[in-house]
């Protein structure tokens, strides 16, 4: 299966981003930044830029044209909350958008359409950190390194892995540990890391959705 480490940028301070993309540079892990407003590009070879509005902050042109302006040139969309707050399709088209990731659903890892956005791919969230600070469950290890089609993808906050709002302990191990298991997990057989952009225009290796392959 396809594995895609993903940040969500939210709240993050610039000590929490880089303790977090040290980690991931030392692992040599591909990895897509959903970036809010006040964060700038990540510039590595690892790294994917996609955007992270707040829709519900700000109206949704206002959001876009500043993520526009901070970080340029993303094509994937996370909206804070999954909450797009009027955003409609025909306004993300307008502004690069390509594909999304905009729902949570643990068993989901085929490319699937969310409502109202006929005409953007966008892969679930299988795994949140959330999920650890508020319940101890771990990802699906198994499932990761099954040789089934499509991506398992991750997602953490680098506030909560290293900042001020840095989950508490589960049995002994923090969410660094499981974000280092995570990143271990990418050399084991089976699992192939890609960004979310890599795993979208992957079909050869697996990810294809049942209405047909996404190029």
């Amino acid at each position: 299966m396809i594995l895609c480490v993903t940040l969500d940028a939210d709240w993050c301070s610039p000590e929490a981003r880089a303790a977090c993309l040290d980690l991931l540079a030392e692992a040599r892990v591909p990895f897509t930044f959903f970036a809010t407003r006040d964060q700038t590009p990540v510039i590595s070879p690892l790294a994917e830029n996609a955007w992270h509005p707040n829709f519900q902050k700000s109206a949704p042109v206002d959001e876009l044209e500043g993520l526009a302006l901070a970080v340029p040139g993303a094509r994937g969309l996370r909206p804070h909350r999954l909450d797009f707050a009027g955003a409609g399709q025909e306004l993300l088209l307008a502004h690069g958008v390509r594909w999304l990731s905009g729902d949570m659903v643990p068993d989901n890892h085929l490319p699937n359409r969310l409502p109202g956005f006929p005409d953007l791919p966008n892969l679930s969230i299988n795994w949140w950190d959330g999920r650890w600070c508020k319940k101890g469950l771990e990802p699906d290890w198994e499932k990761m390194a099954s040789d089934q089609p499509g991506a398992y993808v991750v997602l953490l906050h680098p506030e909560r892995v290293f900042g001020r709002e840095a989950c508490p302990g589960q049995a002994g191990k923090s969410l660094k540990n499981v974000l280092m298991d995570i990143l271990e997990a990418c050399g084991r057989d089976g699992v192939r890391a890609m960004t979310m952009s890599q795993a979208l225009t992957d079909s050869s290796r697996g990810l294809t959705a049942k209405t047909g392959e996404l190029h």
